[in-house]
């Protein structure tokens, strides 16, 4: 049986649960995730590190960060169907499916303050 996240009938899937873990299981790709997923617009890599590595502890320098969202974070993010990035335009846009993940970077958030 396959657990999804939203239990809400709908005309596209649902991110499978695998997915979301995986999305989550980096402190980055949570910091990009926070970002993405409370704006809507179209972010290059350079400016989604500087407004990720604001709320990333494990930032080294935001040169690094931009580096690692271009090489890993977001072309997994892509693979996953959250996000659409063109790695030739250096340009990402979240996709209707992130903000199923709201409620679960929210929880996070306040696990982390505990």
């Amino acid at each position: 049986m396959s657990h999804q996240l939203s239990r809400e009938t709908t005309d596209r899937e649902a991110v499978p649960i695998g997915d979301v873990l995986d999305a989550l299981s980096n402190e980055q790709r949570r910091a990009a995730l926070r970002v993405l997923t409370a704006d809507c617009g179209t972010f290059g890599v350079r400016e989604l590190a500087r407004e990720a590595s604001r709320g990333c502890d494990s930032v080294a320098s935001k040169e690094q960060f931009a580096t690692a969202l271009h090489h890993n974070h977001l072309p997994r993010l892509d693979e996953l169907g959250l996000v659409t990035y063109d790695s030739a335009e250096n340009v990402v846009e979240p996709d209707d499916s992130i903000a199923e993940l709201r409620s679960y970077l929210e929880f996070l958030d306040v696990k982390e303050e505990q």
